[in-house]
């Protein structure tokens, strides 16, 4: 008897697993009827009812599959699992739908991914690419798609630093091409286009610096030094080949600022002929009552000094179309 009831129970079992309805139910009525105090007929009884539905379910899985609707199977296979969670076929049938779904959504993100990648839509792609590696942890695809990623990124970076430097240059933006090209050095130091970018705009940005300060520095222009460097600075601009319209404004503001310092103007200095007077940055005059003298448009600083008397200091603009007419004296007595 025990021998038969174990038969029974493995056949009943069997039928249950191979969706025998029919079969299932005579082994179970043999095995109540041999064995109606085995503990075992509870949950088989709770199985055997459960098997329509298991069976139906499955088989729903399976046209989901051949559809091609893997989410639907799996809902399927899933639902089969609640029905019975003992059954094995329908555990398993859960577990190589769900493997074939994991595989599905794993293909589609790489592809997603791949195809953001070649529309330059990188963070899309980054998401597609860190969701395959969520699907299957370990796979060595989303990893390898992570560098690629990573490498077409800096490319993309670098083209467009490239095209935003050569920008800049033909719209005579010199400090920002050198900084655009730096940028890209700072990515890769051995970056042609940067190297050569740096070369061609570094020197192009001192000169329009330089070239900036010449109107604001007008009055300054009256230090022979101030000035020679300034002639110097129109010389290599106006040296240049095919200059744009920023230089080309540039050279005229330099070259009207460069005429009116050089234009002499005549300024008549009057004093008491006892006062000693040195115009600074010019020369020495001496004591006068009056004098003029020629010179060019600024401002100017005269010392007087006599002794006995407090040193006087006088500072005054010599302009065109004005009267320029100053007067140096010690006055007070110390």
């Amino acid at each position: 008897m025990p021998e038969q009831i174990d038969a029974l129970h493995s056949e009943l079992i069997a039928a249950i697993e191979s969706g025998g309805v029919l079969a299932a139910q005579a082994r179970f009525a043999a095995l109540a009827e041999m064995a109606p105090t085995d503990i075992r007929l509870i949950a088989l009884e709770d199985r055997l009812l459960a098997l329509p539905a298991v069976i139906a379910a499955l088989e729903s899985a399976g046209d989901a599959e051949t559809a091609g609707d893997l989410s639907a199977a799996v809902a399927a296979a899933r639902t089969a699992t609640g029905a019975d969670p003992d059954h094995k076929r329908a555990a398993a049938r859960l577990s190589e739908l769900t493997a074939k779904l994991t595989q599905a959504q794993f293909t589609d993100a790489m592809t997603a991914g791949y195809g953001a990648m070649a529309g330059s839509a990188f963070d899309a792609a980054e998401t597609a690419f860190r969701k395959a590696g969520r699907l299957i942890p370990g796979a060595p695809e989303p990893a390898a798609a992570l560098v690629e990623l990573d490498q077409a990124r800096t490319q993309a970076k670098l083209l467009a630093l490239k095209d935003q430097g050569a920008l800049a240059e033909r719209e005579e933006r010199w400090p920002d091409a050198v900084e655009l090209y730096e940028q890209a050095l700072a990515i890769d130091a051995l970056i042609l286009f940067a190297t050569e970018g740096v070369t061609r705009s570094q020197p192009r940005a001192e000169l329009d610096a330089r070239l900036e300060k010449i109107p604001e520095e007008r009055d300054r222009l009256i230090d022979a030094r101030i000035l020679r460097l300034a002639e110097e600075t129109l010389a290599e601009a106006t040296a240049l080949a095919n200059p744009g319209p920023r230089l080309q404004g540039q050279i005229a503001a330099a070259e009207a600022t460069i005429s009116y310092a050089n234009t002499p103007i005549a300024t008549t200095l009057s004093s008491d002929g006892l006062t000693d007077i040195t115009l600074l940055r010019v020369k020495r005059l001496g004591t006068l009552t009056e004098r003029t003298l020629s010179l060019r448009p600024g401002v100017y600083t005269a010392v007087g000094m006599r002794t006995g008397y407090r040193d006087v200091r006088v500072t005054f603009e010599v302009r065109p179309n004005q009267n320029n007419a100053v007067e140096i004296r010690c006055a007070e007595a110390i």
